[in-house]
């Protein structure tokens, strides 16, 4: 995973999406899908992640229809609503 800093307060979101919706996995640099978009969480904010996707940088909530992904493109963990 990228090399990405995170603050204090930024550590205390990544640490409650983690433990809140089981993401232990979760980190900085993590690629995830969201409606066929390949993206890089990048950041947390209270109970949202910072998703860079496309160009574009947002907030989105932990299961909103994302799929993770380890390192070699496999799933850890699928939140997509109609699952393929």
């Amino acid at each position: 995973m990228r090399d990405i800093k995170i603050t204090k307060s930024e550590k205390n979101s990544w640490e409650f999406i983690k433990t809140y919706y089981i993401l232990d996995f979760l980190q900085p640099g993590q690629i995830v899908i969201q409606n066929n978009n390949y993206g890089v969480v990048i950041g947390a904010v209270n109970s949202y992640l910072i998703i860079h996707f496309n160009g574009m940088v947002g907030a989105y909530h932990p299961t909103a229809n994302i799929v993770y992904l380890d390192i070699k493109g496999n799933i850890i963990k699928d939140f997509r609503i109609n699952k393929k």
